[in-house]
Formats: C-alpha cells, sequence, structure tokens
C-alpha cells in the first residue's frame, strides 16, 4: 500500500476528491470479468464454433489467424445462419428471422455462462479486486459495461439488503432515461444476464457489421451518454485494453471537447515492462486520448481502489506517518490577461479558487495608476479580505488537489515604488493573519507569461480599452521580478494556441513533479525590501 500511495499519491488524491463530489466515472471492460470464469473473447468465439448448433470448428481453425475476431463472428453466424434456415425450412419466414436471433443469443448465452455459473458467488468473493469497487460503483452516476454479462448487478444484489427496491438500473440504449439516486449500469453492447426470462436487450454487438453500425452511431451523436461521462466525469478505464474503435473515438472526441479533462487508464500488467516501453505507452495515452495510464497488477489495483474510499482520517493518519503529500495546492500566477482564468475554466475537475470569491467593486477594472487615494484604499481593503479567505479556506484542507486563480504576491505588482511595494506587502501579510495568526498556504507556483499585444487583445475583449502596452510592458516586468526564481514551473501562453496550453499544464498536474514555494517567507522580504533590491 506504501508503494502505491507513493508512486500515485497525484491520482489517488484526485480521484478521491471527485468521489467525495460524486462526480467519478466507471469503464469496465473484460478483463474485469475474467477471473469469475468468463471467457475472453477469443475463446468466446472458439467456443461457440464449437457449439452443436454452429458446427463451425474447421472453418473457425481455418480463418483464425488471417481475419479480425469480430470477422470471425461474423462468418460463423452466416455458417450458423445458412445451416439452420435449412432446419427450419417450411415455417413463416418471419418467425425464422426471429428464431435465428433467439438462438444465436442461446448460443452466446451457454459459451458466456457455462464456467462463470459454477461457484459463482465463491469466484466473486475470491475476486482479486472487484469488490473493492462496490463503493465507487455505489457512489457513482452512470457505470459503463462494455461486457454483455451482469457481473457487477450480481455483485451489487450481493451487498444489498432491501428485497424491494433493486439496487441498481441497468440500460443499453443511450437514449433511455433513468432515475436518479440509484446507480445505473449501462452496458453500450448489449446485456445478457443470467437470468434468461429476464429483461435484456434485443442486440448484441457482436460482429463487424454491428460494431461497424454502433462506430457509425458514436459519430452521429448517438453515444452521447458515454460521450457526457467523458466530457463531464472523471473515469476510471479497467478490464480494458483500448482496441475498441468506438471507444477510442469516443475517447478522442472528448479529448477535443474537453481538453482538460483527463481519466485514469489502468493497463493490466502481470509482466515487467521497461521504463522506455512504460513511458512510450504513457505519453501516446495522455496526448492522445486524455488518458493518465497507471500499470497495476491484480492486488495493486485492488490497494489502488481501497485507497480512493478510505475513510479521510484514516487515510491522512496513513499518508501523514509515511510523509506522504497528499495536498496539492497549485497557484497560477502571472500579470493581467495572461490566461489565467482561460486556463482554468478546462479544469473543472479540480477544485477551483477563482481570482475573486465576492462581487468585485468597479474600481477594480481601471488601471491602478487611475484610482485615488480613496479608491485604492478601499480596493487594496477589499483584495486582502478575497486572498484572507482563499487562504483560510485552503488552510483547513488536509487533503486535495487545489488550482488557485493568482497567490497573494501579485497585488505587489501593482505599485509605483519602493515604499509602496514594501507597504502593500506588508497590509498583505496583516490582512492574511486577520489577527488570527494565519501564514500564506504554501503551493506549487505556476508561472505564465504572455506577450503585450496578446494581452492587451485579451483586454479589449473584456471591455477594458485603458489598458495601454506601454502599461503592461512595465506591470509584466514588474511581475517577474516579483516572483524572481520563486516559481515552480514557467509556462508561455503566446503564440501557441490555447488546447496546447491545456495540454501543457496538465503535463504539469498529473505528471511532473510537486515542488512548494514558501510564500509567506517571500511576501515578508517584499514587507523589508520590495520588488527592486
Amino acid at each position: 500500500m506504501e508503494h502505491i500511495l507513493k508512486e500515485n499519491n497525484k491520482a489517488i488524491v484526485h480521484l478521491r476528491q471527485q468521489f467525495k463530489n460524486k462526480n467519478l466515472g466507471l469503464v469496465f471492460g473484460a478483463g474485469a470479468s475474467m477471473n469469475l470464469g468468463f471467457p475472453s473473447w477469443e475463446n468466446l468465439i472458439k467456443d461457440i464454433a464449437e457449439h452443436s448448433m454452429v458446427d463451425g470448428i474447421s472453418l473457425y481453425e481455418s480463418v483464425k489467424n488471417s481475419v479480425p475476431q469480430s470477422s470471425i463472428t461474423d462468418i460463423l453466424f452466416q455458417h450458423f445462419k445458412t445451416k439452420r434456415i435449412k432446419e427450419l425450412e417450411g415455417e413463416d419466414e418471419y418467425f425464422i428471422k426471429k428464431r435465428l436471433l433467439s438462438d444465436w443469443r442461446g448460443i452466446i448465452y451457454s459459451s458466456l455462462y457455462r464456467e462463470a455459473l459454477k461457484d459463482r458467488k465463491g469466484k466473486l468473493l475470491s475476486h482479486p479486486y472487484l469488490n473493492d469497487f462496490i463503493p465507487l460503483i455505489q457512489n457513482s452516476e452512470i457505470t459503463i459495461n462494455y461486457n454483455f454479462d451482469d457481473t457487477l448487478e450480481f455483485i451489487l444484489s450481493e451487498h444489498h439488503q432491501d428485497d424491494i427496491q433493486k439496487p441498481y438500473q441497468v440500460l443499453w440504449e443511450s437514449h433511455s432515461h433513468y432515475k436518479t439516486g440509484s446507480p445505473v449500469i449501462y452496458h453500450p453492447n448489449g446485456f445478457l444476464p443470467e437470468d434468461e426470462n429476464s429483461q435484456q436487450s434485443e442486440e448484441l454487438i457482436f460482429s463487424d457489421e454491428s460494431f461497424s453500425d454502433q462506430l457509425l452511431e458514436s459519430m452521429s451523436g448517438k453515444s452521447n451518454m458515454i460521450l457526457n461521462q467523458f466530457t463531464k466525469k472523471t473515469c476510471i478505464l479497467v478490464g480494458l485494453s483500448l482496441e475498441d474503435a468506438t471507444l477510442k473515438h469516443l475517447l478522442r472526441q472528448s479529448a477535443v471537447l474537453s481538453p482538460g479533462n483527463y481519466h485514469y487508464y489502468i493497463r493490466y500488467t502481470n509482466t515487467e515492462l521497461s521504463r522506455d516501453e512504460k513511458e512510450a505507452i504513457f505519453n501516446s495515452n495522455f496526448t492522445t486520448y486524455n488518458l493518465v495510464t497507471l500499470f497495476f497488477n491484480d492486488e495493486e489495483i485492488s490497494t489502488f481502489t481501497r485507497l480512493i474510499t478510505q475513510e479521510a482520517e484514516e487515510f491522512q493518519i496513513y499518508a501523514r506517518e509515511l510523509d506522504i503529500p497528499i495536498k496539492f495546492v497549485n497557484y497560477f500566477v502571472g500579470s493581467v490577461a495572461v490566461g489565467k482564468s482561460s486556463i482554468l475554466s478546462h479544469f473543472g475537475n479540480f477544485h477551483i479558487l477563482e481570482e475573486w470569491i465576492d462581487k468585485r467593486p468597479a474600481e477594480l477594472v481601471k488601471p491602478f495608476n487611475d484610482l485615488t487615494p480613496e479608491e485604492e484604499e478601499q480596493v487594496e481593503k477589499w483584495i486582502n479580505g478575497q486572498f484572507y479567505k482563499k487562504n483560510k479556506w485552503l488552510d483547513e484542507q488536509r487533503e486535495g488537489f487545489f488550482l488557485i486563480d493568482r497567490s497573494p504576491l501579485d497585488p505587489i505588482s501593482f505599485t509605483n515604488n519602493n515604499h509602496e511595494e514594501k507597504k502593500r506587502a506588508e497590509s498583505m501579510l496583516q490582512g492574511i493573519a486577520n489577527g488570527e495568526g494565519l501564514i500564506v498556504v504554501p503551493g506549487h507556483i505556476i508561472f505564465l507569461e504572455s506577450d503585450e499585444k496578446e494581452q492587451k487583445g485579451r483586454l479589449l475583449t473584456k471591455r477594458k480599452v485603458s489598458w495601454t502596452e506601454e502599461f503592461l510592458i512595465d506591470l509584466n516586468m514588474k511581475t517577474k521580478k516579483l516572483y524572481g526564481d520563486n516559481y515552480s514551473t514557467y509556462i508561455i501562453n503566446s503564440r501557441s494556441t490555447l488546447h496546447d496550453t491545456i495540454k501543457n499544464t496538465a503535463k504539469v498536474l498529473f505528471c511532473d513533479g510537486y515542488s512548494e514555494i514558501n510564500l509567506h517567507t517571500n511576501l515578508e522580504v517584499l514587507a523589508k525590501q520590495g520588488i527592486t533590491l
């Protein structure tokens, strides 16, 4: 457990935060059911070929190495269809069609559940990690399950005491309505439960034709339920190989629509990959699909999941004993109109503290040189109060992932001389302390830089026409001197697309190391010396 928390503390803290906020989604694939006796895709197809009603094992052996597996199911179905139509000759054509689908479903059912129903409860209890996901499933609005089987539904039923109300809702059509308050299990490939008499989907996505139709539907917007999960939630993907063209299309579409929203993909591995191999896989998934790849075996998946749902006090004590950071405070700083707010707006699945908590006074729109002494005093007092509120709240948090628009150092740049700089820094220190002895919460400083032309353009779009390029040049120089080398990460947001800047920011948040700057000490130094030394 120590190793998993130490190596993945950012991911665990982020997912704990999303779990608490009920903004966590889950996506399961075939790998999650393998330990329960369900066949792999390859074994399922082979078993279907061997079924007496299909009698296609020789056909399977002749094509298995030359065509994709989804194409083999098409070939086997056509073989079965020709054989079965001859056997049903003379019956009504409409009923023959229905009988073919029913018989084919029965063949898939028998192959799917043959081994899985033997001591099903015992297999479930001994599953290396699936039971650890129960709290996550119960707390998630929608869980996507690409498998046909009812494993997740069975698990929820086993851990439910109410004999009247089902502990879940099952959907297989994206346009279906569902009730809030009960977790939804959505089967985009179709649903084939153990109880053959219970409600189930009419179609199963199991062939080239059906997979192609599903991909076309995803392109035309009929997979909005999944796309909504990928664009609005933080998801954990487990038991998947990323070979599904529709899934990859939806992940890519989500990455384009919500460039700051990332998910966690558990890539199962029971063999040791080299560092270079892991890095290549990680970078590919991160860049293309907005996936943070975690390389885990069964035991590590279990540990990772239990850490996400562990009680706050127990988790915090454990992390403190191991001296592993679980509170990530990221200050986004820089001059005016460098793009801080625009960037932060794309990372809504973190906890964001905006620049101002309360409604800003009208005087704040003016360049500080245009303020009267009375206005300047009012603005200063109001700004100090805003930073006090944000800092007090941050100080009270024991764990979490926080993004903050501006640090308490930023207002010092809006001064005219060394005397004013020192006076403003002292004023901020007093405002932060507020008679309570509070100090500035340290954090990772992400310094954003842009050029004056782009800054002025951004200000003009906000109808701030009085900010001149000369004033911005001076303000940029003062802001750089204000921080000097006291930043953790430097991002240039100039002459680049917003998408690229968001991608660079995501790399800092998800991948790079976390290094804190002691802002309180910096503020004390400024109170004594000012910006210009």
